[in-house]
């Protein structure tokens, strides 16, 4: 990707990271995580030929289970999401079985590495190829950095998706009034299954952000 088009995308993208990072300015960051993700039906032949993913966040009672899966464009950089599950109370044989329902049992599952006795139970229960996420120092932060500075289209059937993009924020300095460069930990279980979801198709150790040698700085 050429320079000055990789400078006009992050603007567009996402404005406040244009100013911070491109610019070096000093710029307030937008109260939403993700606040340019668009939300439109998504036909199949938009995602034809794309890297397919899928993730999965562990709930319970209080929180919910989700499963969520789309398709990335690593050439220009588009996440998609076309499809989503979320239910609360769910047990571990029955997140196997509903998979399989979806028909996602084949495929490359990235699970929250927070629950390893979960991820044993799905593979004893034949889901073979659920993974554990991804985790190390600061590795949420890098993760939503990563996904602002991409295209994130969100099909209009995934409500839940959807809700999270329109209340998931970052925290506020209560002394300052600013909002610091950290998520708020709620409003985030379709986005967390999305963020480990695309841990197997981006084809990096881990997501990084936008280097200031590739914006030249």
């Amino acid at each position: 990707m050429e320079y000055g088009a990789t400078l006009e995308e992050l603007a567009s993208r996402n404005p406040a990271y244009y100013r911070i990072y491109a610019l070096g300015e000093f710029a307030t960051l937008d109260k939403l995580v993700y606040p340019h993700a668009e939300k439109r039906l998504i036909a199949p032949e938009e995602t034809e030929g794309l890297k397919f993913w899928v993730g999965l966040d562990f709930g319970y009672v209080n929180d919910p289970s989700a499963i969520v899966w789309g398709y990335y464009d690593d050439r220009e950089r588009v996440i998609y999401v076309t499809g989503e599950y979320v239910k609360t109370g769910m047990l571990n044989d029955e997140i196997a079985a509903t998979i399989r329902t979806l028909g996602l049992s084949k495929e490359i599952i990235i699970a929250d590495s927070a629950e390893p006795k979960s991820i044993e139970e799905l593979k004893r229960a034949g889901l073979r190829r659920v993974r554990p996420s991804r985790k190390g120092p600061d590795s949420v932060t890098h993760g939503v950095q990563w996904i602002g500075q991409s295209r994130l289209i969100v099909d209009e059937r995934c409500t839940h998706t959807i809700e999270e993009t329109e209340n998931y924020t970052w925290r506020k300095d209560k002394k300052t009034g600013e909002y610091l460069n950290e998520p708020e930990d709620t409003f985030n279980h379709c986005l967390d299954a999305m963020r480990y979801g695309l841990q197997s198709v981006t084809g990096e150790r881990r997501m990084q952000t936008m280097s200031k040698s590739l914006l030249g700085l």
